[in-house]
C-alpha cells in the first residue's frame, strides 16, 4: 500500500490541534519537511512524552514522509530545554541512518506555532493568509508521524496519547479510545473540585468548556492532546465568558491609563538622566516604587517619555474612539 494510501485508510489528520486530514496535507512536494515537537502551549505534556517514548517510531514516520515529499532537508524542531527528548531522538536517528537534523529552538511562546517554526528553521516568512507549503515546506506534528509509522504497519488511529493537569492530584498521560468522556479521564488523574471548568487544549488557545452539560458530553477525539482542569471561578474561565466586544473596550481602554500619570511627571530630570527617567511634581508624594510610574522607570518595558513627542495621527481614518485617545496621548506628550 503506498504512503498516501495507507495514510488515508488509518484516518490520521494532524494531532497538533488542526486535525486537517494528512494524506490531503503530504499530496505535495516540499523542499523541507519540519516535524514539530516544541509543543507551543504550557502544561501539555503530550507531545515530549511521545518524543520520549516513541523516538524510533517518529524518526520511521518521519523519513517517511521526507521520501515521498523528495525533502532536500528533514527537520525535527523542539524546544533546547527538551533534553531527555532530543537524546532520545538523536539515538533513534543514529541507530536509523536517516538524514534528519534536530534544530533546538529557545523556549518561548508561541515556538510551536507553524510560521514561527518555518522562520526560525529555514528563515522564510509565510506571507499572510498563507501555509508552509507557501514557502517551500511542510509541518506536521510529531504525534502524527508516530500514527504515520502506526498507519504503514497497518493499524488506524482508534486511541489518543493525552496529558491530563491543572487542579489534579497527579498530572497523569493516558491511552484511551477516542470517544471515551472527558469526565472519565479526569477521573483517573483526580480533583478535589467537586465542580471544575475544563480546557480542550492549553491555556493559551483551548478551548473553554465551562458549563456543566458541555463537560459532560465532551470526548477525546484525534486532535485532543490535553485535558487542563480548572476551578470554575479561575480566571480564564471568567475572560472566555465575555463578549467579544467587551475585549475589544478593555484592549482600547488600557491606551489612556499609560498617558493618565504624565502631566505629574512634567518635571523631568537633567538631560544627563536615562530615557524614562522623571521627577515627581513637588509636593506629591514620592509613588515612583508603585504603580503605573514605578513601570514607567523600567527601560524598555513600557513607552520611553523622551521619544513620546514623536507620536503622530496616522493619515488613515480612524475611529473616532481611538482617534480621539491619539490626540490625548499627543497633547500630553507636548513640553
Amino acid at each position: 500500500m503506498e504512503l498516501l494510501e495507507a495514510i488515508k485508510w488509518a484516518g490520521v489528520v494532524g494531532e497538533g490541534g488542526a486535525g486537517f486530514p494528512t494524506y490531503a496535507k503530504l499530496d505535495t512536494r516540499a523542499e523541507c519537511f519540519i516535524v514539530n515537537g516544541a509543543e507551543c502551549e504550557p502544561l501539555i505534556e503530550t507531545d515530549k512524552y511521545l518524543m520520549r517514548t516513541f523516538p524510533d517510531e517518529i524518526v520511521a514516520g518521519t523519513a517517511a514522509v521526507s521520501a515521498h515529499l523528495g525533502a532536500k532537508r528533514t527537520v525535527i524542531a523542539l524546544k533546547s530545554k527538551y533534553k531527555a527528548e532530543s537524546e532520545a531522538l538523536s539515538r533513534a536517528i543514529e541507530k536509523s541512518g536517516a538524514a534528519i537534523e534536530i534544530v533546538k529552538m529557545p523556549a518561548f511562546y508561541p515556538a510551536g506555532d507553524e510560521h514561527t517554526m518555518v522562520y526560525y528553521v529555514t528563515g522564510r516568512s509565510i506571507p499572510a493568509r498563507g501555509i508552509p507549503i507557501s514557502v517551500g515546506c511542510v509541518v506536521d506534528n510529531v504525534g502524527t508521524m508516530r500514527s504515520v509509522y502506526e498507519a504503514l504497519e497497518g493499524r488506524p488511529v482508534t486511541d489518543k496519547y493525552l496529558s491530563v493537569t491543572g487542579d489534579v492530584r497527579e498530572p497523569v498521560m493516558l491511552r484511551v479510545p477516542i470517544g471515551t468522556y472527558f469526565r472519565e479521564c479526569v477521573a483517573l488523574a483526580g480533583t478535589g473540585l467537586s465542580e471544575y471548568a475544563a480546557v480542550n487544549g492549553g491555556p493559551m488557545m483551548g478551548l473553554v468548556l465551562s458549563e456543566k452539560e458541555k463537560i459532560d458530553a465532551a470526548v477525546v477525539t484525534k486532535t485532543t492532546g490535553n485535558i487542563l482542569v480548572l476551578p470554575p471561578d479561575h480566571y480564564l474561565v471568567e475572560r472566555s465568558k465575555l463578549k467579544m466586544q467587551r475585549i475589544r473596550l478593555q484592549r482600547l481602554h488600557t491606551v489612556p491609563l499609560l498617558h493618565r500619570p504624565l502631566p505629574a511627571l512634567a518635571h523631568r530630570a537633567g538631560d544627563g538622566a536615562p530615557p524614562g527617567d522623571a521627577r515627581a511634581v513637588d509636593g506629591e508624594p514620592d509613588k515612583r516604587r508603585r504603580g503605573i510610574r514605578a513601570r514607567l522607570r523600567r527601560r524598555d518595558e513600557l513607552l520611553q517619555l523622551r521619544d513620546m513627542r514623536t507620536l503622530r495621527l496616522s493619515d488613515e481614518p480612524l475611529a473616532a474612539p481611538r482617534q480621539r485617545i491619539l490626540q490625548r496621548s499627543i497633547a500630553l506628550a507636548r513640553p
